[in-house]
């Protein structure tokens, strides 16, 4: 039998502690696993990062993303 699929988005502000509800989440509920979006920026930041396929995307907009603020809808 095939687990069933959820998908949980946790929103807020910086420093809301949304890493840490996903990661308490995740370790109580089987088949799950914890993305963070700041970390999937973060290495995309970096060319050999581990998303560093999209580091031509994002390249242009890291003091943004070093700032905490939202990419425009152009960026993508």
């Amino acid at each position: 039998m095939k687990p069933e699929l959820n998908y949980y988005f946790i929103h807020g502000v910086n420093g809301s502690g949304k890493d840490t509800q996903a990661l308490e989440l995740a370790s109580v509920l089987p088949y799950s696993e914890a993305i963070s979006t700041g970390n999937v920026f973060r290495g995309a930041l970096k060319p050999d990062g581990e998303y560093g396929r999209f580091y031509h995307l994002l390249s242009p907009y890291e003091a943004q993303i070093a700032a905490g603020s939202l990419l425009p809808d152009k960026a993508f």
